[in-house]
């Protein structure tokens, strides 16, 4: 849907063309204009539970269209380094070399093998992946490396606490579900389409967090 959005429009903002991707478009003035929320949506989730990073280093999980997001999402809460871990090592090149240009933190691209290296230092860890998501297998890493003050995010939110979520908070870790990004992220385009930026309030997540139950 968020590169099709992109192909329809005709102008993009600057967060649409650093995402690669658009998930919103604005009809106005006869041109069609495409904006990204997806890392407005996660840095405002992150930001709501750990604050800023600040100089801090960060792995994140996977180098797909969402690492991309992730990415600049990371660079507005002031990652220092990003470690950027992929099954396949060079997509994560890829990634990382595309997007250097536009973020100030240093991106370091590996492979997923290389997680016990760089996670002991990590005040962050966030899954871009699908490990997890329905019934995709689980990410398969070893939480005992991290710091004990380390942060887990993951973006999935069906179901709502995966089994990564789960085995962190069993081991004492701050825990970050796909909700909040979901439900920051649709601010501004509830916003763009009625004129009135909505609060993302406990209540609303608890509304959601009921739909959910059901549905899983």
């Amino acid at each position: 849907m968020s590169r099709a959005c992109k192909r329809a429009s005709t102008r993009r903002t600057s967060a649409a063309k650093s995402a690669g991707a658009a998930n919103l478009l604005i009809f106005q003035d006869g041109k069609i204009e495409g904006r990204n929320t997806d890392s407005l949506g996660l840095a405002e989730s992150l930001r709501e539970n750990i604050g800023s990073l600040n100089g801090k280093p960060v792995v994140l999980l996977g180098a797909g269209g969402a690492a991309r997001g992730a990415i600049l999402a990371l660079e507005m809460l002031g990652a220092g380094k990003i470690h950027l871990l992929n099954r396949d090592a060079h997509r994560a090149k890829t990634l990382a070399a595309s997007l250097a240009p536009q973020v100030k933190a240093a991106v370091e691209p590996g492979a997923l093998n290389e997680w016990s290296k760089v996670a002991g230092d990590a005040a962050l860890v966030v899954n871009s992946t699908s490990a997890g998501m329905g019934a995709n297998p689980p990410l398969d890493i070893d939480l005992a490396v991290l710091s004990q003050d380390a942060a887990v995010c993951d973006i999935v939110y069906n179901p709502l606490e995966t089994k990564l979520l789960k085995d962190a908070a069993a081991r004492g870790h701050k825990t970050i579900d796909g909700l909040g990004m979901l439900m920051h992220q649709a601010v501004p385009s509830f916003e763009a389409f009625f004129g009135v930026r909505p609060q993302v309030t406990p209540a609303l997540r608890a509304a959601l967090v009921q739909v959910l139950s059901v549905r899983q």
